[in-house]
């Protein structure tokens, strides 16, 4: 949503509504209306499934305006959960997804496939460069060519594949390539991961500005998530140059290439093949090149044209809704 903001184009204005989460955010609604009309907006995002999802219905009702949503694939499936994001998703015009394998999880929710939409995160390869990479923290870290500095990068927690991430490191040290397992995060996950992997080093979470420079001085990426959220990291690895191991099944797969990285089907499959590059250096260089152009063609620009076409097209849906004469009554391109 950052990127959203920062790479808008400038036919469209882009104001941050902040609720509270939980119920609170329903006693808000009056004052959001009152503050949505002084900005006249013409669309609503929302961002959020929660009750702050029900005030901003609210306020688009109120207004006569359109809804698009982004809505997190990642959840239980339950069918109280269904039922409700079918009856959200009613309410919307459209409904954003950050991947193929997220849109497939919406749609098998129950979702209207025909209000389904892809939108894909882009990086700044400026930012996330080869050049960025440390002697001085790959000292640190005691690695070298010898001995390849394994990088993961996210949340520690289950649903982001720590036991996947767990039985890759002690995989890895029965098969004994040498390596040093670079952590970068912080989660639920991490006290029993580090109690059993002494060897590996662990970052915590780290300021997004110290992120570059991290990922340009490890050797490979791996990603044991399955999840169907943007997997973002991935992409800015490959933008540092780093080739990657990712699971089949989620959407790490939609951020690479065949030559950028291997995919693993199951977590015999992730500690076979994330060995395999660590010894071969020949690989690993080839695939780091063909990361990096795979990167370069993940533009920000490129992926979030449809959202902003999307505001457009409701934005002048809005704006007829309301009977607005643009000679007379300019409307502020607002959502």
């Amino acid at each position: 949503m950052s990127a959203l903001v920062g790479h808008m184009p400038g036919d469209v204005d882009v104001l941050t509504y902040r609720l509270e989460s939980g119920m609170i955010s329903l006693l808000r609604a009056e004052g959001i209306l009152r503050r949505a009309k002084r900005d006249r907006i013409d669309l609503i995002h929302l961002t959020t499934i929660g009750p702050a999802a029900v005030a901003a219905l609210f306020v688009a009702r109120q207004l006569n305006v359109p809804v698009v949503a982004s809505f997190s694939a990642d959840f239980p499936s339950t069918l109280i959960r269904r039922r409700y994001l079918c009856l959200l998703s009613q309410q919307c015009e459209r409904v954003f997804a950050s991947s193929l394998s997220a849109r497939a999880r919406l749609f098998a929710s129950g979702l209207d496939p025909a209000k389904i939409a892809i939108w894909r995160p882009g990086v700044d390869t400026a930012v996330f460069s080869p050049s960025r990479r440390s002697n001085a923290l790959r000292e640190r870290w005691q690695v070298s060519d010898e001995r390849p500095a394994v990088l993961y990068a996210g949340t520690l927690s289950d649903e982001k594949g720590v036991l996947r991430l767990l039985s890759l490191e002690l995989g890895l040290h029965r098969t004994h390539p040498m390596h040093r397992l670079i952590v970068i995060g912080d989660g639920p996950g991490r006290a029993a991961l580090e109690n059993k992997c002494p060897d590996a080093v662990f970052m915590g979470a780290m300021p997004h500005t110290d992120i570059p420079e991290a990922m340009a001085s490890a050797d490979l990426f791996v990603c044991p998530s399955m999840t169907c959220s943007t997997n973002h990291a991935v992409l800015e690895a490959q933008a540092a140059g780093l080739p990657a191991a990712v699971m089949e099944e989620g959407s790490a797969r939609e951020r690479v290439s065949g030559l950028s990285a291997v995919m693993c089907r199951s977590s015999v499959d992730l500690i076979v093949e994330t060995a395999s590059l660590i010894r071969t250096a020949v690989r690993r260089k080839a695939m780091s090149a063909a990361a990096r152009e795979n990167a370069l063609r993940q533009r920000w620009s490129t992926g979030l044209a449809p959202v902003y076409a999307e505001y457009r097209s409701a934005g002048q849906f809005s704006g007829a809704r309301r009977d607005f004469r643009p000679a007379l009554a300019s409307q502020s391109r607002r959502l």
